[in-house]
């Protein structure tokens, strides 16, 4: 949305994530969260959203194993930290600026 409430754009992931999905914003950069349970894994994927074009760009993918149906939730924590609940038996902090940058430079190429 724009400042005034109108739309910027609108777009569907659906066809470029799995299982459920969030949205965690650190500031004003939006992070999309999927949560993807399968039996006893559970796997969980964080997405850059590009505010301009509105394109993905994955930042983080991870999982774990647990004995029982957990999901996973995600709670942005200072300004560019998001800490990671995976399935109930995993904590993770994921710095998004450090894996956002990781990211950019391995495209870039070395």
């Amino acid at each position: 949305l724009e400042p005034d409430g109108t739309v910027r754009w609108e777009r569907s992931y659906a066809d470029k994530v799995d299982g459920a999905v969030d949205l965690v914003t650190l500031g004003e950069q939006p992070y999309l969260i999927s949560n993807d349970m399968d039996g006893s894994v559970s796997t969980v994927s964080i997405f850059q959203i590009d505010l301009e074009s509105a394109n993905l760009t994955r930042i983080f993918a991870g999982g774990t194993r647990s004995s029982g149906q957990h999901t996973s939730t995600t709670f942005a924590a200072g300004d560019n930290l998001l800490l990671i609940d995976i399935g109930g038996g995993s904590l993770a902090a994921l710095d998004v600026q450090q894996a956002t940058e990781a990211i950019l430079s391995s495209l870039d190429g070395p």
